[in-house]
């Protein structure tokens, strides 16, 4: 389990490890709050 905090807004996942590593995750994920990607810097 890892914790990951959206770049933008710092909403709070709680994430499997595996899932935030895999290219799919950082490519599809949305924070539901601001709509800021996995990459997207501040």
């Amino acid at each position: 389990m890892a914790i990951y905090y959206c770049p933008k807004c710092n909403k709070r996942y709680f994430l499997d490890d595996k899932e935030q590593s895999s290219p799919e995750f950082q490519r599809e994920f949305k924070c539901e709050f601001c709509g800021t990607g996995f990459d997207d810097k501040r």
